[in-house]
């Protein structure tokens, strides 16, 4: 190996070392922008970021699979169905109930 190519390895290596410490600089600037929004999050909406939290280690968990999601579908879609429902009948009689018929 020639003197040459030793140096143009090593410029390669030091250029390959700058770009990883460029890359590592931004995932870590990233990282606290997202750190800050998430702390910004949970601060201004406590409840939200626990569901969400819990919603995520449920999925995470691999359980929406299971029975007891499929019964948690099926209520949450009946108490979804019902409150529609029971606005379209409202709002049904509602308008009735200014007719002058």
């Amino acid at each position: 190996m020639d003197r040459d190519e030793m140096k143009s390895r090593g410029e390669t290596r030091e250029q390959l070392f700058d770009e990883i410490q460029a890359v590592r600089e931004q995932v870590g600037e990233r990282a606290a922008e997202i750190r800050r929004t998430v702390m910004t999050l949970a601060d201004e909406h406590p409840l939200l970021t626990v569901g969400a939290a819990f919603g995520v280690g449920y999925l995470l968990s691999g359980a929406i699979y299971s029975r007891t999601t499929a019964r948690l579908i099926g209520v949450g879609a009946r108490l979804l169905f019902g409150a529609v429902l029971k606005d379209a009948l409202a709002s049904t009689v509602m308008g009735r109930a200014g007719d002058p018929r």
